[in-house]
């Protein structure tokens, strides 16, 4: 991860920030956060890509990414926060690695539920 206030750490910001709106535009802070905190849970983890671009183009993670206007779309201020705050370390989704859209009784082991999205640490 870019070091804060680098060139690289605002490309992260701005990645991040077009998943997040992409994926879950109409969800709260919360969930922002917690989508934008999962990416960077996957960068620090062993297990995933190193960078942020490989975590959020890795296979299925981020289906916005194969839309036409992923890379130029706009990112309202909530994404874009949510991204900042998760480089700097926020994570309110209890370190989860992996999430789904559902419903609570659907958690099955989901570590985190808010706006109508599980966040799990285990698959």
């Amino acid at each position: 991860l870019g070091e804060i206030g680098s060139m690289e750490f605002y490309e992260e910001r701005a990645l991040i920030a077009r998943a997040v709106e992409k994926t879950a535009p109409d969800a709260s802070y919360v969930t922002r956060l917690a989508m934008a905190a999962l990416i960077v849970n996957r960068v620090k983890d062993p297990r995933f890509p190193s960078d942020v671009r490989s975590v959020i183009y890795e296979y299925e993670m981020f289906e916005c990414t194969r839309m036409p206007d992923f890379e130029t779309c706009d990112v309202s201020y909530l994404s874009d926060i949510a991204a900042r705050d998760a480089l700097l370390g926020f994570d309110v989704s209890s370190g989860a690695l992996y999430f789904k859209k559902g419903m609570p009784a659907e958690s099955d082991g989901a570590c985190f539920y808010h706006s109508g999205f599980l966040f799990y640490t285990k698959r």
